[in-house]
């Protein structure tokens, strides 16, 4: 009964299998992370919801907890639903013997949101890496002097600065850029 309420309510999926693979425990969560009654999945083997692509990845992950009582920790499998659309998951678990019955225990979190966000936060970073190169070939390859300062104090500048006034690039960082300019220009 503790068991039962404990896993009524959370958001992860809680399951048992048998020793076979079979399900034989859904918590309330297959209803949102598989959109299938937990009821539906008693009786069925895991792999029936797990993308082929993970199948031997899931298959490898069942027989070490089986055989070796290996815990999975943070495992990432892609998941399927019962409309056969997929999701991305985290997987914890581990085996059980309990009255000598044998299976495995798993803990499952729906991780799509966070995998899409990281994706598109290493799509955000090739980005910004590849502006900065364009932006330092465009400096570098510019025939004028270009100069980023901040209050008259340069930042950085191009080869094409360091050129036409006869500072090297070293010299030309963390000068005031001011004292480029004839005195009779400077106001």
């Amino acid at each position: 009964e503790k068991f039962r309420s404990i896993t009524e309510q959370t958001s992860d999926f809680i399951g048992l299998t048998d020793e076979n693979g079979i399900i034989t425990y859904a918590s309330p969560a297959a209803n949102k992370l598989f959109e299938c009654p937990p009821e539906q999945m008693i009786g069925r083997n895991f792999l029936d919801f797990v993308e082929v692509s993970d199948f031997s990845n899931a298959v490898s992950a069942f027989g070490d907890v089986m055989r070796a009582g290996t815990k999975l920790r943070n495992l990432e499998f892609t998941l399927k639903r019962k409309d056969g659309s997929t999701f991305i998951c985290e997987l914890n678990g581990s085996q059980y013997n309990i009255a000598s019955t044998k299976g495995t225990i798993v803990n499952i979190r729906d991780i799509s949101n966070r995998k899409q966000a990281e994706i598109e936060l290493q799509k955000a970073k090739e980005e910004a890496e590849e502006n900065e190169k364009r932006f330092e070939a465009l400096h570098n390859a510019s025939f004028g002097g270009i100069a980023i300062h901040d209050k008259g104090l340069i930042l950085d500048c191009n080869q094409g600065l360091s050129a036409m006034t006869g500072y090297s690039h070293a010299e030309l960082i963390g000068m005031n850029g001011l004292l480029l300019l004839a005195e009779n220009s400077r106001d």
